[in-house]
């Protein structure tokens, strides 16, 4: 009987001691979007003028031959995101492409684009090794290149916000790097829980959590609001879905970005039909 209590004591210890550890927040991370979701975003200045549209996708991938900018990731696995921020008084516009490993949020490829007064800047990367290999161009001419070793946890920037929506960071906060070509260097940022808010968008009026980021360099457009649901959305969709496939968990409602607000107008399951 001795026996028997003592090998019950040492596993109830063990239970607690491992109940104790607090696991990393990067192995906490759950890819809980559905296979495809588009998210529409009215963007104004802080005097509420609309300035432009951000165009926001999510698709999950499985050996599929997949395109990010121009470079083909053949039978590629994971989540593809892509958007397109349009400005509307001038031709000025950011779009990006990226892949990454859908369980364990591995950045793979990345592609981004931009037109800023009439200057083309064109980024190609990609990840292995922990290394982040990249070419800038600028007007079709490349300008640098060069490898950024990362550190773990390390994500794509065009990640991010999928990497937030996928925590429960209520009460909490989480640090990460993200490799910065333009300042050939890792940015370390920290976000942190603020509160849980009501945040009014063209979806209703939904209660959010509302993260803060900051970086130890500088951020172009700082400070970073972003208020993530805390209910579950039901998406536009084909009236013939299950219902289960329109469920959105933790959707970004809104940013704010320095000077400018990204508040969301419309979210769809639906992908486009394929012409033939």
């Amino acid at each position: 009987m001795k026996k028997i209590t003592i090998l019950l004591l040492i596993a109830i210890l063990s239970i607690t001691m491992l109940t104790g550890c607090s696991a990393k927040k990067e192995d906490l991370l759950v890819s809980a979007w559905q296979d495809y979701e588009k998210y529409i975003y009215d963007v104004t200045n802080t005097t509420g003028d609309d300035i432009g549209q951000l165009v926001y996708i999510s698709e999950r991938v499985t050996k599929k031959d997949t395109t990010i900018g121009t470079i083909l990731v053949p039978s590629a696995t994971g989540t593809k995101i892509s958007y397109e921020l349009e400005i509307y008084n001038n031709e000025d516009y950011i779009k990006s492409e990226m892949l990454f490993t859908s369980n364990t949020f591995n950045p793979q490829s990345v592609y981004k684009e931009t037109l800023i007064s009439g200057v083309l800047t064109e980024t190609n990367a990609n990840y292995n090794n922990s290394k982040y290999n990249y070419a800038i161009t600028i007007d079709g001419i490349e300008t640098s290149s060069g490898e950024i070793k990362c550190s773990s946890p390390y994500y794509d920037n065009e990640m991010v916000y999928y990497i937030l929506r996928s925590l429960d960071m209520k009460g909490e906060s989480f640090s990460f790097s993200v490799p910065s070509p333009l300042e050939e260097a890792l940015q370390n940022r920290t976000v942190t829980y603020v509160a849980t808010v009501m945040v009014n968008s063209n979806v209703g009026s939904v209660n959010c959590d509302k993260l803060t980021m900051t970086s130890n360099q500088m951020i172009s457009g700082t400070p970073f609001n972003l208020y993530y649901s805390t209910e579950k959305l039901v998406a536009s969709g084909d009236p013939l879905k299950n219902y289960e496939d329109k469920i959105i968990h933790s959707a970004l409602i809104k940013m704010e970005e320095g000077d400018y607000i990204y508040t969301l107008k419309s979210l769809t399951v639906d992908r486009p039909q394929e012409t033939e």
